[in-house]
């Protein structure tokens, strides 16, 4: 914009001196319709930044590396007179791993276009929030630039892409058996449990009546049935943004991110109920799972928690709430290699350790009888199918 001004300015000038020295009407006029041209688009300009409005439009979800469409739409209450370009700083604020990246945006004013589509290529995992930094709008000769109403914050998911992993429960275990495994009790159909008791409504089927507290308390009592559950399988993603004094890398912990989401998947339609263990204000939040549509829904509430800075907090957390009490099998998943100390689980409870690393190949490395640590690559072009027993 500066160099259009000095060209303009300069401009001006010089037909000051030629008119100085040649005394020429013409050079006057022309003098003179310069500097009401721009003092008719400054004005015409404060009124276009007062009249327009734009907002952002963008998808509910699309998978990591992918290109997301920005959809601007600029609406005004009149059409814009002298609105040649409209410049847009986003801000896009990654939740999972706290990066913020800034895009520069330039809309050119067509006429009575209102729509314009940007794609953007989104390369981490999370939850992603769009904000304005700054909107301006310069006129068609770029000689000035109002500020005008940014656009509110919205919202998308970006999902990791598809990792090629096939998950196989090993049939023996340590800890927990299957009578003494967390249990989440609920609603359901088991009539030999009772999980509420509610007074009777018109509808309801009079088997499930308690007629002998209903004859106590004269009214009609109905027993709601329990669905009891176990869980014997904890997946635990203790995934840090930094260790050691240095921050992961991007690569290792989206592909982290992707792995977990696949061994949850993987689990899930093998007909293994697990439950996964997530970040909560007061330390874990116990996560059951045991449909597809449980996965969808527990991997959303994940993506949207900002990673932990140190990996090994959601261990500790498991360790002090004496989680390995109930659980036969434990699958940690983290980005870079583990550095945290596993022996205090020897003996309680079955280990499977995935690491996404760098440098490296596939590598499975059984420990014990039932500790084994698993790394996979994060740097291969071709990525390979990944056969994991725990």
């Amino acid at each position: 914009m500066w160099k259009n001004r000095l060209f303009y300015s300069l401009l001006i000038v010089i037909l000051g001196v030629l008119l100085f020295f040649f005394s020429n009407p013409f050079l006057l006029y022309a003098m003179i319709i310069l500097i009401l041209m721009a003092c008719f688009a400054a004005g015409l300009m404060h009124g276009d930044a007062k009249a327009v409005r734009i907002s952002l439009q963008v998808r509910s979800g699309i998978q990591r590396g992918k290109d997301l469409p920005l959809v601007f739409k600029v609406e005004s209450r009149h059409p814009l007179r002298v609105t040649g370009i409209i410049r847009i700083q986003v801000d896009i604020f990654y939740e999972m791993l706290q990066k913020t990246e800034r895009k520069y945006i330039e809309l050119l004013a067509e006429g009575d276009r209102n729509s314009y589509e940007i794609p953007v290529r989104m390369e981490q995992c999370g939850d992603v929030r769009f904000s304005c930094a700054q909107i301006q709008i310069g006129d068609l000769l770029n000689l000035f630039r109002l500020k005008v109403r940014p656009f509110q914050e919205i919202y998308t998911t970006v999902y990791p892409e598809k990792m090629p992993v096939q998950m196989q429960l090993s049939r023996t275990a340590i800890g927990a058996y299957r009578d003494n495994g967390l249990v989440q009790n609920r609603k359901g159909d088991d009539p030999s449990e009772i999980f509420d008791l509610r007074e009777y409504v018109p509808g309801d089927d009079i088997r499930s009546i308690h007629w002998k507290l209903s004859g106590k308390m004269d009214r009609l009592i109905l027993r709601q049935a329990s669905d009891p559950f176990h869980y014997h399988v904890a997946l635990l993603p203790d995934i840090g943004l930094r260790q050691g004094g240095e921050n992961i890398s991007s690569e290792e912990l989206n592909q982290a991110i992707a792995v977990n989401v696949a061994v949850a998947e993987q689990l899930a339609e093998q007909g293994c109920d697990f439950c996964m263990l997530i970040p909560s204000g007061s330390g874990l939040e116990i996560c059951e799972i045991r449909t597809p549509g449980d996965v969808q829904r527990v991997i959303s509430q994940w993506l949207g928690i900002r990673l932990q800075d140190q990996p090994g907090l959601l261990l500790q957390y498991f360790m002090m709430e004496h989680l390995d009490r109930y659980f036969s099998r434990i699958i940690i998943v983290c980005a870079g290699k583990y550095r945290q100390e596993l022996e205090v689980l020897s003996g309680r409870v079955s280990i499977t350790l995935i690491c996404t690393v760098r440098g490296e190949k596939f590598v499975t490395a059984e420990l014990s009888d039932h500790f084994r640590e698993i790394h996979i690559p994060c740097d291969q072009e071709k990525k390979q199918e990944y056969h994991i027993l725990c």
